[in-house]
């Protein structure tokens, strides 16, 4: 009697390596498409040849997008009206320019893993899910926006569309870990008034710096939590600090940018500003900017994370039942000159959208 264990590896085996050069071949297709995507320059403000490339490469797979103009310059959008899905991103980068590169399975350059290549993993999804038969070409849409490094404006934009999906996925390099929340972000400008004065005599000025640093040395205190959102604590990052004309010059004025990343409403910590300011007559602060946190969908049985960084998912929850942010690529070498993304995670992040979708759809 033949050993049927013996038989069967005699069938698995080619099975196996067919199955193995399909992949290697879509993958190394994938590399390929992302390295022609990065090599064009799409700093914030300059996306419009990229978003040209975008539209031709979506063509390819049988979409047909189309541009969304964002007072000269483009968004682009496909089947907003018609899909069940959409995935989402940014097409522009921040400086400088870095052109990519290929080594060891990982690719190198601006726009690595923020977000050319998750735009592409993306894409190679929905090209996978219809392959499969799982969704067709008019279930699937996409929203690729500009201005995601700056300002948001593209997603403002987008968001301004008359459409509804049940999914949305926003794509950002989370590691391919579901971000459930997301934090907010408050960047205030702290401004101190003081009196110009020879530094030899005490009496004969008022330095602002000296009041400002005494104030940047106790926001240890404005920082907090919140279990509604389940973040931690707050956190809080001097990023520029400015003031004086001379070293023997009592200060006449001085400047500090805050950033803080909010795991609680901005109300309480803008309440804590307060408090330390009471006493500290010269110093004011304006704010720059907030976005309130953030809590976006979950799907059991994938790995969870907190987004730490600021995204567009919040311009997508009036838009979708169920709006995620994961992506393949590690934010923190994203806007640096090691920027990258592996081939490894590119795969895994295919994998791990099939499963999300498929099991939110089934749902």
């Amino acid at each position: 009697m033949k050993d049927s264990n013996t038989d069967v590896s005699k069938v698995l085996t080619p099975v196996l390596w067919f199955f193995q050069e399909v992949f290697c071949c879509e993958i190394v297709s994938i590399s390929d498409d992302i390295m022609a995507f990065m090599e064009i320059e799409s700093i914030s403000g300059n996306e419009n040849e990229v978003a040209a490339w975008l539209v031709s490469y979506l063509a390819s797979f049988g979409y047909d997008a189309e541009h969304q103009s964002v007072e000269g310059r483009s968004n682009v959008i496909c089947n907003l009206k018609s899909a069940k899905l959409l995935f989402c991103s940014h097409i522009d980068t921040v400086p400088p320019f870095i052109a990519p590169t290929l080594k060891d399975g990982v690719i190198h350059g601006r726009g690595a893993c923020d977000a050319k290549g998750v735009i592409i993993t993306q894409i190679a999804t929905a090209v996978r899910l219809t392959q499969q038969g799982l969704l067709s070409p008019s279930d699937i849409g996409f929203a690729y926006v500009v201005g995601e490094e700056t300002d948001h404006i593209g997603a403002k934009y987008l968001e301004q569309l008359d459409f509804s999906v049940q999914m949305a996925i926003v794509g950002e390099p989370t590691r391919n870990l579901l971000c459930t929340r997301g934090m907010g972000l408050l960047k205030l400008e702290f401004t101190t008034a003081g009196i110009a004065g020879h530094s030899a005599f005490p009496e004969s000025g008022r330095s602002a710096v000296h009041e400002l640093v005494s104030v940047l040395d106790q926001l240890e205190i404005t920082v907090g939590s919140n279990p509604e959102f389940d973040m931690g604590t707050s956190l809080y990052n001097i990023g520029v600090l400015t003031g004086g004309t001379a070293a023997n010059v009592h200060a006449p004025s001085a400047t500090a940018t805050v950033l803080y990343r909010l795991a609680e409403a901005s109300s309480a910590v803008i309440s804590r500003v307060d408090t330390l300011l009471e006493d500290v007559p010269h110093t004011s602060y304006s704010i720059i900017s907030l976005f309130e946190p953030i809590v976006l969908a979950s799907c059991d049985g994938l790995e969870t994370d907190i987004a730490r960084f600021n995204s567009d998912a919040r311009y997508l929850l009036s838009k979708a039942e169920s709006t995620f942010l994961i992506g393949p690529g590690d934010i923190r070498v994203a806007h640096s000159e090691q920027e990258h993304i592996t081939l490894e995670s590119i795969s895994d992040g295919i994998e791990r959208m099939i499963t999300l979708i498929t099991t939110i759809l089934k749902n």
